[in-house]
């Protein structure tokens, strides 16, 4: 980067072009007939399915994920607390002070209700030997419980609808009947119910070192689908074994090791 410093300010901007003119878009989301994309510090849009890409805007934290909120509006974070969202006619880049610095994640829209997750997120050298770090940022939260907003209009303003303490929210399902779905980076999993005016938490495992052989642990959790109230499935992998799969029939109290070819999902 460059910086220009002057009685007035500094200022302070990546080079235009670093890698040629094909940028290399890490995530990418399609609103209408546009497509969002980003790279660590950058925004870009395009607007032929990511044939060409026109850079938009950039900020100064690298960017984790980002969610479509409008076609000219992203909500981006970087999963250590710089939660913002970018307006690219202004072209201006505005924090979101709903979230309360908390290290988002992942956002998961799901119809008109949009879920942001995230919190506590355990490595070797600091919390629990079972969930190894084996490249430099794998975990990026820095809390010390989970946590999970809910937002009703579409990313305007949002709520916090639960603290997980002790634990951070790896992957959030939200099913048709109304019930959320946690599952925690160590393996334990959560419940929320719609009540009153509010949700109502139950702890369905809670994953501990002395329980680890009998919960859905992975150390990347790729996905959490219910297909009923009973039946459930997690797949995700873990370093040097490789994808491992779970299932539950009693609503998430037991789980066991299945195949890949009982999963539901492919790839």
């Amino acid at each position: 980067g460059i910086y220009e410093i002057s009685e007035t300010g500094t200022r302070f901007s990546f080079p235009l072009t670093a890698f040629g003119t094909k940028p290399n878009i890490t995530v990418a989301r399609k609103h209408g007939d546009h497509l969002w994309g980003a790279t660590q510090y950058h925004l870009y849009i395009s607007s032929d399915l990511g044939e060409t890409w026109c850079r938009v805007g950039q900020v100064h934290f690298p960017i984790r994920g980002l969610v479509t909120k409008t076609p000219d509006q992203v909500i981006i974070w970087d999963g250590h607390g710089n939660n913002a969202l970018f307006d690219r006619t202004r072209a201006t880049t505005t924090v979101l002070s709903d979230f309360q610095n908390d290290d988002v994640v992942q956002i998961l829209k799901s119809d008109g209700l949009w879920i942001a997750y995230g919190g506590m997120q355990y490595e070797t050298t600091y919390r629990i030997e079972v969930a190894r770090t084996y490249f430099g940022g794998q975990f990026s939260g820095s809390k010390d419980n989970g946590f999970v907003y809910v937002s009703n209009n579409l990313g305007e303003t949002w709520t916090k609808i639960d603290d997980w303490a002790n634990r951070g929210v790896a992957k959030v399902f939200r099913s048709s009947w109304g019930d959320t779905y946690l599952l925690s980076y160590l393996g334990s999993v959560r419940r929320l119910t719609p009540k009153d005016n509010g949700y109502e938490p139950h702890d369905l495992i809670v994953a501990t070192n002395e329980s680890r052989e009998t919960v859905p642990y992975v150390e990347e959790a790729q996905a959490l689908y219910f297909a009923d109230e009973n039946t459930g499935y997690i797949g995700g992998w873990i370093h040097h074994i490789g994808n491992r799969y779970f299932k539950t029939e009693d609503g998430g109290l037991n789980w066991k090791r299945i195949e890949e070819e009982e999963f539901p999902y492919v790839g």
